[in-house]
């Protein structure tokens, strides 16, 4: 049986009021529950974990990411020390610091590098205290101080929205939104530095200030950061010569058995050989202003500006001598000394670090052994500035805009790069008389104290270079050929007016690299089967590169110099008109602990040598 119910008017007022009460209390109730909810937010180090984890969970692309701790407070030196901790990324150092980097093994020169979205410009490539740069479009990283940051992106499969042009990954850097920082910030940090080595004081100083406004809709952050650095380098090198050289039995000692070689052999060795000072330092500021609008929650506006300079000087002093020996017909080198000079005196070979083929000639010490000293005096000033203008706005809960405009201009110039070197090919050059200490006649000159041997001493585990040090003698025969001083050694360093200028160059380098870029894209969420998302839009850059390098080396000339006004700069010249003494000062060396540890105790080049001032050939030429 079928029943009917119906309702009257006041019975379904009283239900809807009951239903609209019920519907009140349960709002209440979740009022009071979210005011009862204990937010928890996790900060410092651990959040930047978290962060950086999460990025690369939910991430698109194969990413990895850096996020940083706080404002102004990385404990890397520069970006490049920063990107260092990415799986796949391998860093190029100098003087200590990160500078470029590759990534997957590819050329610095093929990663995109980009901060706020502007593709970063690039100055010189090159080490300029090792005498000559390159030019590429490889980001030098070491320029921008790590406390800018935000957080790192390094994209290694890219996608419709990043630039071409990247076959390792594309590194996307970024400095702070100051909408996203939860306190006003108003630090200043110091620090000072004492390196013993150096014997010089550094510091770094840095500025940190946040603050929002207007109901948390305008926000702005300000980093700076200046902060100095001075590295010293001791160094060694040696090249080996192609030629392996020919020991006849008797002719060396053997370190092995502390005796004369018994048998005929084969033996590695060294042609040239030097030592080297590097006194290096680097001056580096780097400032960042970001200001951040948001008027609706649909609507983000952010200006970034970024300058950094960075200030590079050098200063290399080099000593090296020369020890190759004569190329022997049917292959392989022989000894330059003749049959009756000691050379088992001079020579020793370890026959224990031989192979099948050839033992190593450990003591390689000689007759006509030339050298040389060198010194480079120079440094560059890079500057970077980038600008980024970037809206992001919500058209529609399914499409978004991205609009940004960039600029990067980057300077690199090179302050007056001076090599100056001497040499002895025209003072102590000559024959076996000559190198012998022998008069035109066959008389000794020096008292019959004999030949005073160079070369290089590897033999007690501690490596020196071997040079005379008699002086020459100046009131040399008037038969002497070609004006050479007779003398018991061919290389004799602290006997300035036996050597002349070798080698004279000076160079100036200046680069400006300007790109521009207008970035819009489109993001449109969709539902079309396997296709979530429809990306569109346009792009527009332009980059122009101005590059000058100025090398000037000086050459032997039998004419007259004029400048473009027709004013004689100098008549005919040449490098063995200008004596050593003329341009080598009694200033002190910059250190009296030279390759202490890495040679004897013994080795009186600890101390240093002459200094050579580059301005003098100069001054004395033109």
């Amino acid at each position: 049986m079928a029943s009917t119910f119906r309702l009257s008017a006041l019975s379904l007022a009283i239900i809807a009021s009951m239903t609209a009460y019920a519907q009140e209390e349960k709002a209440d109730s979740k009022v009071d529950k979210d005011k009862d909810i204990e937010i928890i937010e996790v900060t410092g180090y651990k959040g930047s974990l978290k962060k950086a984890l999460n990025r690369k969970r939910f991430a698109e692309n194969v990413v990895d990411s850096i996020h940083a701790e706080d404002i102004g407070k990385s404990t890397d030196q520069n970006i490049a020390d920063a990107l260092s901790r990415v799986t796949g990324i391998s860093i190029q150092t100098q003087d200590g610091e990160g500078t470029r980097i590759t990534i997957r093994g590819t050329q610095a020169n093929e990663n995109q590098i980009k901060l706020n979205g502007v593709t970063l410009t690039s100055g010189f490539t090159g080490d300029a205290s090792s005498g000559g740069v390159s030019m590429d479009q490889s980001v030098d990283l070491s320029s921008f101080s790590a406390d800018i940051l935000s957080s790192i992106d390094v994209v290694k499969t890219p996608s419709a929205d990043h630039d071409e042009g990247s076959l390792g990954a594309t590194v996307i850097l970024r400095t702070v939104k100051p909408l996203n920082v939860n306190k006003p910030v108003r630090t200043v940090t110091a620090q000072a530095r004492y390196n013993e080595f150096t014997d010089q004081k550094n510091r770094k100083v840095n500025l940190s200030l946040s603050d929002k406004f207007f109901n948390d809709s305008l926000g702005f952050v300000l980093t700076a950061s200046d902060e100095t650095q001075n590295t010293r380098k001791d160094s060694m090198y040696s090249g080996w010569s192609e030629n392996l050289v020919f020991v006849e039995a008797g002719r060396a000692m053997d370190t092995a058995t502390n005796a004369l070689t018994t048998e005929d052999m084969w033996a590695f060795h060294t042609g040239y050989n030097s030592m080297s000072l590097n006194m290096n330092k680097r001056d580096r500021r780097t400032g960042n202003l970001g200001i951040q609008y948001m008027p609706t929650d649909g609507t983000d506006l952010q200006l970034d500006i970024s300058h950094t300079t960075q200030d590079l000087s050098f200063d290399t002093h080099n000593f090296s001598t020369n020890t190759s020996q004569e190329s022997r017909s049917g292959g392989g080198a022989q000894s330059n000394n003749e049959a009756d000079d000691p050379q088992e005196l001079w020579w020793k070979v370890n026959s224990l670090a031989a192979n099948e083929d050839a033992a190593v000639l450990v003591r390689n010490v000689n007759a006509n052994t030339k050298g040389s000293i060198n010194r480079r005096v120079g440094g560059s000033e890079l500057k970077t500035d980038v600008v980024s203008l970037r809206l992001n706005q919500v058209i529609t809960e399914d499409l978004v805009m991205d609009l940004n405009f960039g600029y990067s201009r980057t300077v690199d110039g090179s302050t007056r790069n001076i090599d100056a070197s001497t040499a002895t090919w025209n003072t102590l050059g000559g024959g076996r008389k000559l190198g012998e200490g022998l008069g035109p006649d066959g008389e000794d000159l020096f008292g019959g104290r004999g030949i005073e041997p160079g070369g290089w001493d590897c033999s007690t585990g501690q490596c020196q270079i071997i040079y005379a040090r008699e002086p020459a003698l100046y009131t040399a025969p008037t038969d002497n050929p070609n004006g050479q001083y007779y003398a018991r050694g061919t290389f004799i360093p602290f006997d300035y007016k036996s050597s002349h200028l070798g080698g004279l160059t000076q160079y100036f380098n200046d680069s400006e690299d300007v790109n521009k870029s207008v970035f819009l894209d489109f993001d449109y969420d969709v539902e079309w089967g396997p296709v979530t998302q429809v990306e569109f839009g346009f792009k527009y850059s332009s980059r122009d590169r101005d590059v000058i390098v100025d090398k000037q080396q000086l050459h032997d000339l039998s004419e007259p110099v004029f400048d473009e006004d027709g004013r004689l700069l100098s008549g005919s010249l040449t490098t063995t008109r200008i004596n050593a003494s003329e341009f080598i000062t009694g200033e002190h060396f910059p250190v009296d602990n030279f390759m202490e540890g890495i040679s004897p105790s013994s080795f009186d080049l600890q101390r240093g040598w002459g200094l050579l001032t580059q301005k003098g050939p100069c001054r004395l030429l033109f």
